[in-house]
Parts: structure tokens; C-alpha cells; sequence
């Protein structure tokens, strides 16, 4: 739960205040997420359990995460930003790794005579 003196930042999350309802606790765990990741983003992680509460809430939230970082700390959006392009390229390598080996394995399956 956000301290009640955190000031906003972000437009992004202003915004997103607009469209949720106090009333409704899923929009009200939404905004408090989304202000615990705004609040990381601009102060930093500080502990074990508000970086683990950080890396889940921001996997979870990857869009509204980005948005966020990208307005309000635009260097560090640059940087997860190659982070991400670099993992999917790491997962793209390892699955044509995968396939190349199943086909190795296939060959060797007929080679000794196994069936389809």
C-alpha cells in the first residue's frame, strides 16, 4: 500500500487513476501496484523482499512498467529495453538449438531402426 504523502509522478498513472473505481479492491490492488512500481522506479529497491515484490509486480505488469520507465527515467528505458531484445534473441537462439538437436535425435532414431 502507497504511503499516503507519495505525490504521483507519472502521467501514465494519473491516467490510470481516471479509469479505475475505489470502490472496486481489484482497482485499488491495481493502483497500489502500479504506485509500488512507480515509487521503485523513482527511489530505488531497497531489501530482499521489496526487490523480489519489484521483479514479480514488474513481469506482471511489463507494459505499464515500461510506460512508467520510459517517462520517467528514459535512460533506464533504453537499457531494459536492449535487455529484453537481447533475451528474446538469447530464447530465439536456444529454441533453434532445441529443434537442431530433436532433428539430430530423430535421425539417430531411424539410423537404429526406431519407427515414426
Amino acid at each position: 500500500m502507497p504511503k499516503e504523502e507519495y505525490v504521483v509522478k507519472s502521467d501514465y498513472l494519473r491516467k490510470k487513476f481516471k479509469n479505475k473505481s475505489f470502490s472496486k479492491k481489484k482497482d485499488r490492488q491495481y493502483i497500489d501496484d502500479l504506485t509500488f512500481l512507480e515509487e521503485r522506479i523513482t527511489q530505488g529497491v531497497h531489501g530482499f523482499v521489496s526487490g523480489w515484490k519489484f521483479a514479480n509486480l514488474r513481469n506482471e505488469y511489463e507494459t505499464e512498467y515500461q510506460e512508467m520507465l520510459k517517462e520517467l527515467d528514459p535512460k533506464q528505458y533504453k537499457i531494459h529495453m536492449k535487455e529484453i531484445e537481447k533475451q528474446k534473441k538469447e530464447r530465439k537462439s536456444e529454441e533453434q538449438l532445441q529443434k537442431n538437436e530433436l532433428k539430430k535425435k530423430k535421425e539417430w532414431w531411424f539410423k537404429m531402426g526406431g519407427k515414426p
